[in-house]
Parts: structure tokens; C-alpha cells; sequence
């Protein structure tokens, strides 16, 4: 099972983002290769992102032929602020046990979490 990653963070937000903006997302191995360039790391020192074959293994190797495409259970949570706010509060989420592949799940899930919560006020950009 994969463990969430900084990249997975980011490409959520690139998919939000794209698809607010009107433009295609990243992919997730973009998303991973940028992070190596920029050598973003996590607080234990590895580098923020997956081997760029979505496996959950943080060594930040950049794959060398097309990686296999990895299954793994999903959750997004989507929370929000505001400046009179000081506690994050829930915007959204999305989750299943059952195996789902990590690049499109996340992108399904990313943006259905946004948009789907009875809690949140509807969101016209859609």
C-alpha cells in the first residue's frame, strides 16, 4: 500500500487547479519529476516524492521506462480556512478501501471531494 506523499498533495492541487483554470493537469510523475528538480524535501529527509513509479517508496528516483501503474486504497480531504479562522474546517473528502490506481484516483477522487460535500457551498466552476 502507498503512503500519501507530498507530490500526491500537489498533484491534488494541480488537478483542482487545472481544472478550475480550464487547462489539463499534470501527471503524477510530472508532478514528481518537478519536485526532484526543485529537491523539495519531507521533515525525515527523503525527498517529497514517490520513485516516480507511484509505489509508495520514497527514494526520488526518476523512473526509466514507463512505470506500471500501482492499486491502492484512497482518500482525499479537502479543508479550508479563512483570515478570521483559526482552526482548518472540512470542505470535502472521498474514500474507499477497495484498490483504486493511484494516478487516476486521485484525480477522480480529488475533484469529486471538492465538489460533492452536502457541507460545502456548490461550486458554479464546473
Amino acid at each position: 500500500m502507498a503512503t500519501a506523499t507530498v507530490a500526491h498533495c500537489y498533484y491534488c492541487f494541480d488537478v483542482l487547479s487545472a481544472k478550475l483554470d480550464g487547462r489539463p493537469p499534470r501527471t503524477l510523475a510530472k508532478i514528481e519529476a518537478l519536485l526532484v528538480a526543485q529537491k523539495l524535501s519531507q521533515p525525515d529527509g527523503h525527498t517529497a516524492v514517490t520513485n516516480g513509479q507511484t509505489n509508495g517508496q520514497t527514494n526520488g528516483i526518476a523512473p526509466q521506462q514507463p512505470a506500471k501503474q500501482v492499486e491502492t486504497p484512497l482518500f482525499v480531504t479537502w479543508k479550508k480556512t479563512s483570515p478570521s479562522e483559526e482552526e482548518l474546517r472540512l470542505r470535502g473528502c472521498i474514500g474507499t478501501f477497495e484498490a483504486k490506481p493511484l494516478d487516476s484516483g486521485l484525480k477522480d477522487y480529488a475533484l469529486t471531494a471538492y465538489v460533492s460535500l452536502p457541507l460545502s457551498p456548490p461550486c458554479d466552476a464546473f
